[in-house]
C-alpha cells in the first residue's frame, strides 16, 4: 500500500486467528466484504463468494432509502438470501467533519472492529489511538486528535439496513403492499 494509491481501488484479504497464518491463500469467501464507493458495486462482482451469514460493509453518501433504491436486484437477492448483515456508513462525511479530508481508512478500520466483534471494541479503539499516535505523531497534535475522534465517532455514522422491511423487489423496484 502506498498513499500515492489513496482513493484507487484495493483489493485485501485479510485473515484472522489466533494462530499463526503461514500460508499466502487469498480468501474465496469472506465472511466480510468491505466497499468503500457504492459505485464499485457496480464496476466488479463484490458480493459473489460471500459466506451465508457474512457481514457487508458499503460507505456511500446515500441515504437507506436511496441505497435500497440504487441496489440491483442482484445484490439484494444476495443480501436476502444469505441472510447478510448489511450496514452503510459515510465515512466521507466524518471524515472531513473531524479534519481528515477525504482519508477513510481509519473510520472503516474502527468500523470493521466494531462489527466483527474480532476483540473488544474498546480495546480495539484504544489499540487503534495508539497506533494512530505513533503513525501521525510527525504530522502535528491535530492530525493525531483527528484520527482519535474518527475512531470514536465512527460507530455513530454505521447504520444497519435491512432489506426485507422495504419491501419486495421487482425490477430494482420497491413494492410496499
Amino acid at each position: 500500500y502506498d498513499s500515492k494509491k489513496s482513493g484507487g481501488v484495493t483489493l485485501s484479504h485479510l485473515r484472522f486467528s489466533e494462530k499463526p497464518i503461514r500460508s499466502t491463500y487469498y480468501v474465496e469467501n469472506p465472511e466480510l466484504v468491505v466497499v468503500t464507493k457504492d459505485s464499485y458495486l457496480d464496476e466488479f462482482d463484490c458480493l459473489g463468494e460471500i459466506v451465508n451469514n457474512g457481514t457487508f460493509i458499503l460507505n456511500t453518501v446515500k441515504t437507506k432509502e436511496e441505497v435500497i433504491e440504487t441496489l440491483n436486484d442482484d445484490i439484494k437477492k444476495i443480501i436476502i438470501e444469505r441472510n447478510l448483515k448489511f450496514y452503510i456508513i459515510n465515512a466521507y462525511e466524518l471524515a472531513r467533519k473531524v479534519g481528515l479530508k477525504n482519508k477513510i481508512s481509519t473510520i472503516m478500520e474502527s468500523i470493521i472492529m466494531k462489527v466483527t466483534n474480532i476483540i473488544d471494541y474498546e480495546d480495539a479503539k484504544e489499540h487503534m489511538k495508539k497506533i494512530a499516535g505513533e503513525k501521525f505523531g510527525r504530522k502535528g497534535e491535530e492530525i493525531v486528535k483527528a484520527n482519535f475522534l474518527a475512531i470514536d465517532e465512527a460507530i455513530n455514522y454505521l447504520q444497519e439496513v435491512n432489506i426485507t422491511e422495504y419491501g419486495i423487489f421487482s425490477n430494482g423496484n420497491i413494492d410496499k403492499n
